[in-house]
């Protein structure tokens, strides 16, 4: 029973050791549109063509052309109770990664058999940074990406484990809630189902062999139809990629690997993202820049010793001397291999949220490895520099959180913005991307237009979408002095939005009245708003 017991705590602590990694200052940066593109339509359709991309029978099943309304309908009874705010946008998403990582825990458990190796992959990856901060903000989006992701394989080791087919039937239907989800979760699917072939080797009987794969090729053919569908409901799905091999394409994909795989590690290429920090942020305090410096080239150390382990269990194989965990330890590698392929032909992958998708896999591969190659004084120790680089990565985000100010699409004066804005009559327009979505479902007032503007001088106008058609007939045919103009004042915007608008204006007879100016915290002036006058 004491047993159990201290078991059960060794999991359950460090599941709240994220929480509370996750939940520090959850206020900070402040919303970004892409955090809440979801947001609109859980709040009722505040605006009827705000990240509403395809309706079928007067309901919304796409936000954007690529991401269905799966996140938007889950917060639906959310806001209802907690309402529109940072506790309820970020925490649901915290709880789930929470709850993701107690599935890798115990699939990594199923797989290798060892506790304490298991625990130590959910040790670093409870204090990984790159993750702590994707799911605060949830950028990508990857949570419930994440979540699939995860659940899909601990159904497919509970099945290997007790042949419950009740368990199995139901990888489709997840696989198909991540598809939705996100598109590029084909990705995932993709490699899920061909890097299970591999466990035909762990299957006794020739009946139980055929079962699996009928079921996983069922599996697949089902993920292709809904592919197929999803994109015939709503053309321009998937986005066309000029896919080439020449020598340029690969040099450039080849680096944008090793970019954001070490920027994952490390945690630089989200801050990147956020704050716009370089590494010189690492170093701010001596603590801080003697562990970045010393162990900076830890990723590539890590991918070395992955390298190599696959050589060894590969050589085993050949010898037909491998053991259970050698074909588990394959099946992470192959999930690998088939998803960084799928990635490199797509031209348009190129952010750090699709490079994540090869996550948790190679941190489950990485202590696999050292458990494989090492013994057990060197893996303890390699646990341990791997935990005091995650958590001083963590400390570097904290001090951000606290000293740095964030790129204008990530400040936390989008609330006092917001508040200003809810007492004023009329009608806004965004001069740049990135503000409209969070003054709307603040305000739950539909007034903030996105007013782009282009090299000519003009508002941009986009035939088919309804927002932008309303302001070129405002441009066209009615007062601009009945509209306010929001403009974002900050060295990390476009700097040529403004002066296109200050030229747009004068060639229209008009003059820039300031209303008001909002200021960061270190006093920099971050957002004006301005109405016209005619001169």
């Amino acid at each position: 029973m004491t047993n159990n017991i201290w078991r059960s705590l060794s999991v359950i602590l460090p599941l709240i050791l994220f929480g509370f990694l996750a939940s520090l200052f959850l206020e900070r940066p402040g919303l970004q549109t892409d955090e809440i593109l979801f947001a609109n339509l859980s709040l009722g359709e505040i605006s009827h063509t705000t990240y509403i991309a395809r309706k079928i029978g007067g309901i919304t099943f796409f936000v954007i052309s690529y991401i269905g309304a799966l996140k938007s309908w889950i917060f639906i009874p959310i806001f209802k109770v907690f309402g529109f705010n940072y506790f309820s946008v970020r925490i649901p998403m915290i709880l789930m990664s929470m709850v993701s990582l107690l599935l890798v825990y115990k699939s990594v458990h199923i797989s290798f058999k060892k506790p304490f190796l298991a625990w130590m992959i959910l040790m670093a990856l409870v204090t990984e940074s790159t993750f702590i901060t994707m799911v605060r903000t949830d950028v990508g989006p990857i949570a419930i990406e994440y979540f699939c992701k995860i659940l899909s394989i601990f159904l497919i080791f509970k099945y290997l484990q007790n042949k419950n087919q009740g368990i199995f039937y139901l990888l489709p239907i997840i696989l198909a809630l991540g598809i939705f989800n996100k598109i590029n979760f084909i990705w995932f699917s993709n490699a899920l189902i061909f890097s299970s072939l591999l466990f035909l080797n762990l299957l006794e009987t020739k009946k139980e062999k055929v079962k699996f794969v009928k079921v996983l090729a069922l599996t697949f053919m089902f993920e292709l139809l809904l592919f197929i569908g999803f994109n015939k409901l709503n053309p321009g799905m998937v986005s066309s990629s000029n896919i080439s091999f020449d020598l340029n394409f690969i040099k450039t994909k080849l680096q944008l690997f090793y970019y954001f795989g070490r920027g994952i590690f490390d945690g630089t290429g989200f801050y990147r993202i956020q704050y716009l920090i370089s590494e010189e942020i690492f170093g701010y305090n001596i603590i801080s820049k003697g562990i970045y410096s010393t162990l900076f080239y830890l990723f590539e150390v890590c991918l070395t010793l992955i390298i190599v382990c696959s050589f060894v269990v590969f050589r085993k194989i050949w010898r037909k001397d491998f053991g259970k965990s050698d074909i588990f330890f394959l099946f992470f590698l192959g999930i690998i291999i088939f998803t960084a392929a799928q990635i490199f032909i797509v031209e348009n992958a190129r952010n750090l949220w699709h490079f994540y998708t090869l996550f948790p896999f190679f941190t489950i591969c990485l202590f696999y490895s050292i458990n494989q190659l090492f013994g057990a004084k060197i893996k303890w120790l390699f646990f341990l520099i791997i935990l005091i680089y995650n958590l001083n990565n963590y400390s570097v985000y904290v001090f951000a959180l606290q000293n740095k100010v964030p790129n204008p699409f990530w400040s936390n004066k989008i609330n006092d913005l917001a508040e200003y804005l809810k007492s004023k009559e009329g009608e806004f327009v965004e001069l740049d991307w990135g503000l409209s979505t969070q003054l709307l479902c603040f305000t739950k007032e539909d007034k903030f237009k996105r007013g782009f503007l282009t090299k000519k001088g003009e508002l941009m106008t986009y035939q088919k979408n309804p927002d932008e058609v309303f302001f070129n007939d405002y441009v066209n045919n009615k007062d601009l002095e009945k509209l306010f103009f929001i403009s974002i004042q900050s060295k990390l915007a476009d700097p040529k939005m403004n002066s296109i608008f200050e030229e747009m204006t004068h060639k229209r007879g008009y003059q820039t009245i300031l209303i008001k100016n909002f200021y960061e915290n270190d006093n920099t002036l971050i957002y004006s708003i301005f109405r016209l006058k005619k001169i």
